[in-house]
């Protein structure tokens, strides 16, 4: 098992940059939930605020491991940490995303019929990779393996099970938004919902990309020795799309909503 990578500056900005922009669309929602009491504003609140809470645990432990260039056997690969708590808090995130889509589009017949199943079969599938994730580290932490010790590893199967499930999360919201776009009434509910789609793809380009980066390092490890590829980057930039075309699309200003008041003809 390779030694965590040095992460680039560019990548640590990147990820610093996700958290602020993420956190900065969360506030509102909170606020729209305190003033307006609606339960869905709450959820995508949560859900988005799990997702701040991992891009900043890998922010934190890229930063301190390119602090300290800590890259030696037997010394801890705080990175490898970071992105591993990472993934824990965006399973988290996976299950409001889905608990928000439930309330959000509780009319339609999968949701009316099936109440609150959907969201906790969806809790439960990914509190398994949680799980996983918590036992991948303490395996790491248990071996004599002086190499694997302190640099917990990304089992394949538990990658592509986390991927799975996410992806999931992001294709309940893309599909029922874009089917609610279809019947909507106003063209500034059609806008809205539009941005919400649009949000689901942002969602699902992030961790592509992510997984694209470490495709391309493992088939060209040569030419990307030190990790971190231009996918590594993208895929932050689609998180910070993806929070904010949910907040305009969810929220829709009234500024915004006063371009689209007309109805549809």
């Amino acid at each position: 098992m390779a030694l965590a990578d040095i992460p680039p500056p560019r990548a640590i900005v990147m990820m610093g940059l996700a958290f602020i922009f993420v956190l900065i669309v969360t506030i509102p929602l909170y606020i729209v939930y305190f003033q307006r009491k609606k339960s869905a504003a709450l959820t995508l609140a949560v859900a988005f605020t799990f997702w701040a809470l991992g891009a900043l645990s890998v922010f934190i432990g890229c930063l301190i491991h390119r602090i300290l260039l800590q890259v030696d056997e037997g010394e801890i690969q705080y990175a490898g940490y970071g992105i591993n708590f990472g993934y824990a808090f965006s399973a988290l995130s996976n299950i409001f995303m889905v608990l928000f889509v439930s309330q959000v589009y509780s009319k339609f017949n999968l949701f009316n019929r099936t109440q609150k199943v959907i969201p906790l079969i969806n809790a439960i599938l990914n509190g398994i990779t949680i799980g996983l994730i918590i036992d991948t580290i303490t395996k790491s932490i248990e071996t004599i393996d002086v190499e694997k010790k302190y640099n917990p590893d990304y089992p394949i199967g538990q990658t592509i099970y986390f991927l799975v499930w996410t992806l999931v999360a992001f294709l309940f919201l893309l599909i029922y938004s874009a089917k609610a776009r279809i019947i909507a009434t106003y063209r500034w509910e059609k806008v809205g919902f539009l941005l919400i789609v649009l949000s689901a793809v942002s969602g699902m380009l992030v961790y592509i990309s992510f997984a694209l980066d470490i495709v391309v390092q493992e088939a060209f490890p040569s030419a990307f020795i030190g990790g971190y590829t231009i996918f590594n980057i993208l895929g932050w930039l689609f998180a910070i799309f993806m929070a904010n075309l949910a907040y305009f699309g969810y929220l829709m200003p009234k500024r915004l909503r006063a371009l689209f008041k007309e109805e549809v003809s």
